[in-house]
């Protein structure tokens, strides 16, 4: 898409994450609401969010219109994390000091 731009609110459960007694939950999520209700006036533009713990999200950013398209990726597995290590490792000269494995 030409001209298309993307926001992305990372780690979004420290922004909307659930009332802890203090006030300042409900300051900061109507100021992302009222933002994130902004966007759906703009032409060509994704909004989206990342978090681990979507279960301390607030509910008002799911509903519909605003954070409601939700994708769960779920941990790799154990060829999964070899893969991710070999991916992060595999310009790094071998010392065997460090790879050791007796």
């Amino acid at each position: 898409m030409a001209g298309s731009n993307e926001i992305n609110l990372n780690e979004c459960k420290s922004r909307g994450s659930t009332r802890d007694g203090t006030g300042v939950h409900d300051s900061i999520v109507n100021q992302l609401l009222t933002k994130i209700d902004g966007v759906e006036s703009l032409n060509n533009v994704l909004l989206s969010g990342m978090t681990n713990r979507n279960d301390l999200l607030d509910e008002a950013l799911l509903r519909p219109g605003r954070l409601e398209v939700q994708v769960e990726i779920s941990l790799p597995d154990e060829n999964g994390r070899l893969q991710i290590l070999q991916i992060h490792t595999n310009k790094m000269k071998e010392n065997s000091e460090f790879f050791s494995c007796s």
